[in-house]
């Protein structure tokens, strides 16, 4: 419900664009990085957004990032300032309504946000997600779900419905094949059938009996590393501990989505049972001299899905972690 706050017309302005865009929150979370929950919350009105959420919404949206990056900027003043009338954004000012003007009567008309169309969709739906803003190290804590794409960067992400029966289409007409090449055909496909026979299909059965053969483990044990990267060779336990988080995104213990009880340091030890993508964290301090030099320095957005000794479940960065349980740890993306 709209009712004039800075908080209020935020949200209805990311809804208004997510809705003028077609995107379900599925699609947008596969363009922008971030999990559905994190982009489900931005858009609610209960809490300010980062910055880095905001402009990764409007860009997977095709607005203006600028434009976003300036009304975000104003209306964390607002906030600031305890101010309970919201900016006006640069597209809103003297224009017609919108779908939801209905939520606040009277209010003045403002245009429906431009987003991409459904052509660029189809076109940009190969291309994987920006990850979000850098943040610096003393300022990581925090987690958030879902389904974006996996630790092997290598493999595409969708398929393009355009690709379907592509192979039918390029072949040759079978009436423009003589019939002389038609039996030639025949004995080469012949020959090849033998040929798999006598190697491909023992290949086959020896890859699907390999104990090395790719599989998803159902949990793994990883151990914590709440350490800081500094300088060019210094690794130092942080001076605060790291935590589990209902979110994939930092400063959770100020953002309310920290699970009270879950601190750990160095050497504890988690049990984890798949994996997901979120804000992109550093365990480095960026400010310290030769700190590109160091080793001990880690950068990624991959997250996992921890279960804590009370039953809850929260979520935890890889970055503070020892390195034999980065990578996904041969276990599955999180679904849900």
């Amino acid at each position: 419900m709209r009712d004039g706050t800075p908080l209020r017309e935020l949200a209805f302005w990311l809804r208004d664009l997510r809705t003028g865009s077609g995107l379900t929150y599925a699609r947008l979370a596969a363009r922008s990085g971030y999990s559905v929950s994190t982009l489900q919350e931005a858009a609610a009105g209960r809490r300010l957004p980062t910055l880095a959420v905001t402009v990764a919404f409007a860009r997977a949206c095709g607005a203006d990032q600028a434009a976003w990056h300036g009304y975000w900027t104003q209306v964390r003043r607002a906030v600031d300032s305890g101010s309970p009338v919201a900016p006006v954004p640069p597209w809103g000012a003297g224009t017609a309504g919108t779908r939801e003007e209905t939520e606040r009567p009277g209010s003045p008309g403002i245009p429906e946000q431009p987003c991409v169309t459904r052509e660029l969709e189809a076109s940009q739906e190969s291309r994987g997600p920006d990850p979000g803003e850098l943040v610096g190290a003393r300022e990581l804590r925090g987690p958030g779900p879902d389904e974006l794409p996996g630790p092997d960067a290598s493999r595409p992400t969708s398929h393009h419905p355009a690709t379907a029966g592509a192979v039918d289409e390029l072949g040759p007409p079978q009436s423009a094949v003589p019939p002389r090449s038609k039996a030639r055909t025949v004995r080469i496909a012949a020959a090849s059938g033998l040929l798999l026979m006598a190697v491909g299909v023992p290949g086959g059965l020896w890859l699907a009996l390999s104990p090395d053969r790719p599989a998803h483990r159902d949990f793994a044990s990883v151990v914590v590393q709440n350490k800081v990267a500094i300088g060019p060779t210094a690794l130092v336990e942080d001076k605060t501990p790291a935590y589990l988080s209902s979110e994939t995104i930092s400063h959770c213990a100020a953002r309310g989505c920290k699970l009270v009880g879950t601190e750990m340091w160095s050497g504890a030890k988690l049990v984890v049972f798949c994996w997901t993508r979120g804000e992109k964290l550093t365990n480095e301090d960026i400010t310290s001299a030769g700190i590109t030099s160091n080793k001990g320095g880690v950068t990624s957005d991959l997250w996992y899905r921890a279960k804590w000794k009370d039953g809850r479940s929260g979520y935890f960065p890889e970055v503070y972690l020892a390195p034999a349980g980065r990578g996904g740890s041969g276990l599955a993306h999180c679904t849900g």
